[in-house]
This record gives structure tokens, C-alpha cells and sequence, in this order.
């Protein structure tokens, strides 16, 4: 049954401002339209249901087609009109695995959500321009933030706010309705709230900042392993193409202060950190931490202004900076040896992880979970993916159709529906042919990287696109639109920052095709919405 989010208030046009600190009409629509696509995607269960998928398919396609009619061409670039073309042939792939599907039903769902991508992509590579990404990464941030306060308030403010669900095991969840996705949500928004607090004018950088003080600990409380790797590859990616890393990694070493103590405070809170813990004991604990993080934002709004007045009167020269990232590298490079020798040597370590990720360790004290190396049962998943794919290698079992090969040959009774991996899953439903599609739409992105990395955000959005690809091969981030969308929308602001001076505009040929295209989505998704919206208000009847 399809749970809907009450949680994300009406947020003004001023959260679109440009980083530049002007406001431009093009720019508050851009950064509302990156706002709402990401908050209200967040709030509906995440994206999860077919009638996010349908809703979010017509407004989209519908914005692409006025965007069309009434705005001046976009000038796209081939990377653009690539990720388009290919988008749709493997919404036809999709479409066409119908013929052979173990479940026609279920592959005709999967035709839908990715209805709702093509419309996603189209509407935003057709709003998007050279000079209004950044007031879509900062939509993208402030969506992140706004879903992680009310996150974070069900933690805090148990009493009021606060939820429970045995599944989820005391871990934060809501709105999303599943942890990890929602973890890998915070850690997006961390990633972006640094590059903004790094390159953004004072009062921006300053509300980014502070941002850091919601976002790590809902990060935090969902006590998912797999958001703290997609954080950790975001900002190394981001790091590691911001031609101004040394100023980066200042900024990132003094803002972590403030939200480092604030997660200290968490680990140590049993009543915030064990499933058994009572009503009571959560409230005051809740409490004492939402009171040290409103001393903790003063302190870390000083920071901000400290680190801009050094910034300015402190001038490194750029062979300085190349010396002391070097070093830190190597320091870095010389910490991880020593580790891996102080635990034994390297097959040690192979040794210990691999029995680790072989085993379930479940725990009251979900600190314990936190650090535990298990996979909590993906490798069974995975081996069972790649042997569907063995089977149909050229074009796989048909979309949607891995719960039925779960069901059919799980080695125990647990009830899944997803690889729990976007790509084995792909091999296993798609085949060689889809997988080769899939990969080669989201790869797009990465090749204009180099290209825009000099522009302003541009590192911090590669990142978050980055610790999407990551955290995909080991969870089922596919299926979140919220997550999704929100890591595709940082993926094509890189693209319209690398987009060539010389583009030309789209024909009319290629316009009027897109159009058409649209309004086919527009009209199987408007069927979609009536059906499935008639459908849920029958099950809330029945409830």
C-alpha cells in the first residue's frame, strides 16, 4: 500500500537564487524546478510507487512541452542529444522484453518508471542552460535539506514526530521509507552543501554550512554502510577535480568540526541508538541533541566567516598548494599501508572482509550495524542475478522480472524484490543489450566532467553523480525516483556547464519529434495517474 509524505512545506523562489547571488527569472525556475522534482518525489515514499512514477512523467513531459513552445531553443549538446536518444532506446528495450518476459505485468511497470526518467531528463536538458545550472544544484541542495530536517525531527522529537517500523529496526527512514536511500540522500546533500560553502557568496555559503549540522546526522541515524561509501567517493571525486583542492579541503576540514561533535553526541546516546530503548529515554536524549546542534550552528556560522577572512588575506601559491596535496596524498597512501600491516598483512585483511560480508550480525546497538562488514544477505542476491544472466545473456528474463527468479530459486525464505544491484539486476533482466544501454546513458555525464570542472560546482555535482554509480551496484537506488532523480539532475547540470558555446539549437525537426515524444508520455502517464490513483484510494478504503 502506497504511503504518502506530509512533510515538505512550501519553500519561496529564493532557494533558485544563483550562486552568483543574483536573482534571474530563468534561474528561480531552473532551481524551483530541480526543488520540487527532488522534495516532492522525497515526500511521496520516495518515488517508490507507480503513482509518483505517473505524476512526476505528466508535470515533467508537460514542462518540456511548454519549455518547447514558449522558451527559445536550446542549444544542446551532443552528449545532451545522446543521453536523450539513448534514454529512449532503452525505454524501447524495455518495452520490447514484454515479448519474452517471464511477467508481462511487471515489465510494463518498468516501462513506466522509465517513462518517468525520459520525461525527467527531457524537461531539464530543455530548461537547463550554460548559465543556470548552479541554481539547479542549489534546488537539489535545499530539497536534500528540507527532507533531511524533517528526517532528522523524528529522531529528536520522538513524541511528536516519531515513527517506528519493525523493518526498518530504529533506523531513520521517513520520508523516503527506506534507510539506506535515505542516507545516500543525506550524503548528496552534504557533498553539495560543501562545494556551495566552498565556492558560493557569503550568504549562501553560510545556509550550507549550517546545512552540514542536519544532514550528517540523518546521514547518521540511518546507520547505512553504503551512504557513508557513497559520501566518501563523492567528496574524493570532488576533491580530486576541483583545480582549487587545497582551499577545498581547508574548508572541509573546518566546517566537518561542528557536525564531527554533534555525531559524537549521537554515538554516544543509547536512547538514539538502540532499537530497545524507551519512549521516554529518546525524548530527553532527542531533546539534548537538538539543543546542542542550535549551539553547535552559531559556532559553525563563525567558522563560515572565519575561513572567508582567511581566505583573503592568506595567498598560497598554486606550486604551495601542488606540494601540500601531494603530501597529504602520500600521508594518506602511507596511513593505509601501515593499517593494512598493523591487521595482519593483505591477505589478513582480504580474509576478515570477505568473512565478514558472508555473515548477518544483527544488533540492538545499531552502532555495532554501523561498523559490521556484513552484507546482510546481498551476496546470495548477487550470485543468483548473475546465474539468471548466464542463462539469457543476450536479453535477459525481461524487466522486472527478478522477484520471480528470487521466488523460484532463493536459497531461504526471505522475501526480496530487487538485486539490491542496479547492473546485475540490469544482466539479469535486460541482458547484455539493456545493460550496454543502461550503462552507456548514465556514463554520459562523466565524459563532460573534465570539461566544465573549472566552473563553480561543477566537482560537487560530478560528485554526487559519482557516489550514485557507486552506491547503485549495491542497492536498489533504481527504484527510489527521489534518489535517482536527484543524482540524474546533478548529472545533466555537469552536462549544461560543459555544453559548447558553438551548439546549435535544436531543430525543429528534432523539437517537434521530442514534443511528440512527450506528449505519448504525458497521455500513458495521465492513464496512469487515474488508474493507480483510483487503485490506492481503494486500498486506503479497504485499510
Amino acid at each position: 500500500m502506497e504511503q504518502r509524505g506530509e512533510v515538505i512545506p512550501r519553500i519561496g523562489a529564493v532557494l533558485a537564487a544563483s550562486v552568483r547571488g543574483r536573482l534571474s527569472w530563468p534561474g528561480v525556475g531552473v532551481g524551483g524546478f530541480g526543488f520540487l522534482a527532488v522534495a516532492l518525489l522525497a515526500s511521496s515514499s520516495g518515488g517508490y510507487w507507480p503513482t509518483a512514477w505517473s505524476w512526476t512523467a505528466l508535470l515533467c513531459a508537460w514542462v518540456c512541452i511548454l519549455a518547447l513552445l514558449l522558451v527559445p531553443a536550446a542549444a544542446l549538446s551532443r552528449a545532451e542529444q545522446a543521453l536523450l536518444a539513448g534514454t529512449v532506446l532503452l525505454l524501447a528495450w524495455i518495452a520490447l522484453s514484454a515479448t519474452w518476459s517471464e511477467s508481462q505485468p511487471r515489465t510494463l511497470l518498468e516501462v513506466q518508471r522509465t517513462m518517468a526518467y525520459l520525461a525527467l531528463i527531457a524537461a531539464a536538458v530543455v530548461v537547463l542552460r550554460p548559465r543556470s545550472y548552479r541554481a539547479l544544484l542549489v534546488g537539489v541542495w535545499a530539497a536534500t535539506v528540507v527532507v533531511s530536517t524533517y528526517s532528522l525531527a523524528t529522531r529528536l522529537l520522538p513524541d511528536r514526530l516519531g515513527q517506528f517500523d519493525p523493518i526498518a529496526g530504529y533506523r531513520l527512514f521517513a520520508p523516503l521509507g527506506y534507510w539506506n536511500a535515505l542516507g545516500l540522500f543525506a550524503a548528496f546533500g552534504i557533498t553539495l552543501a560543501v562545494g556551495l560553502a566552498a565556492r558560493a557568496r557569503l550568504r549562501l555559503a553560510t545556509p550550507a554550512a549550517l546545512s552540514l549540522l542536519v544532514l550528517a546526522p540523518t546521514l547518521y541515524f540511518t546507520f547505512g554502510r553504503g551512504a557513508w561509501l557513497g559520501l566518501g567517493v563523492g567528496l574524493v571525486v570532488a576533491i580530486l577535480l576541483d583545480p582549487r583542492r587545497l582551499q577545498l579541503l581547508v574548508v572541509l576540514s573546518v566546517l566537518a568540526l561542528c557536525p564531527a561533535l554533534a555525531l559524537a553526541s549521537a554515538y554516544r546516546s543509547d536512547a538514539l541508538t538502540r532499537s530497545t530503548a524507551s519512549l521516554e529515554n529518546a525524548v530527553a536524549d532527542g531533546r539534548s541533541l537538538a539543543l546542542l546542534l542550535v549551539g553547535l550552528a552559531v559556532a559553525q556560522a563563525g567558522l563560515v566567516l572565519g575561513v572567508r577572512l582567511l581566505e583573503a588575506r592568506v595567498h598560497v601559491s598554486a606550486r604551495m598548494q601542488s606540494a601540500i596535496t601531494r603530501a597529504g596524498a602520500a600521508a594518506v597512501a602511507l596511513a593505509l599501508v601501515v593499517a593494512v600491516v598493523f591487521l595482519g598483512g593483505p591477505g589478513e585483511v582480504r580474509d576478515r572482509v570477505r568473512d565478514g560480508f558472508l555473515t548477518t550480525s544483527p544488533s540492538p546497538d545499531l552502532n555495532k550495524r554501523l561498523f559490521s562488514l556484513s552484507s546482510n544477505g546481498r551476496a546470495d542476491l548477487w550470485s543468483l542475478a548473475w546465474d539468471e544472466f548466464e542463462k539469457r545473456p543476450f536479453a535477459g528474463s525481461g524487466a522486472g522480472t527478478y522477484e520471480i527468479a528470487w521466488l523460484r530459486d532463493r536459497p531461504d525464505g526471505q522475501k526480496v524484490r530487487d538485486a539490491h544491484s542496479l547492473y546485475l539486476e540490469s544482466l539479469a533482466e535486460l541482458g547484455i543489450v539493456g545493460t550496454a544501454l543502461l550503462v552507456g546513458v548514465l556514463a554520459l555525464p562523466l565524459f563532460a566532467v573534465f570539461a566544465a570542472r573549472r566552473r563553480s560546482l561543477v566537482p560537487a555535482a560530478a560528485g554526487v553523480y559519482a557516489a550514485f554509480l557507486v552506491h547503485a551496484a549495491i542497492d536498489w537506488d533504481w527504484e527510489m525516483l527521489s534518489v535517482s532523480a536527484a543524482a540524474l539532475l546533478c548529472g545533466l547540470a555537469v552536462l549544461a556547464a560543459a555544453r559548447p558555446v558553438a551548439s546549435n539549437p535544436l531543430s525543429r525537426v528534432s523539437a517537434f519529434a521530442l514534443g511528440v515524444a512527450m506528449i505519448v508520455v504525458a497521455a500513458f502517464s495521465f492513464l496512469g495517474v487515474v488508474g493507480y490513483g483510483a487503485l490506492a484510494s481503494a486500498e486506503d478504503a479497504a485499510v
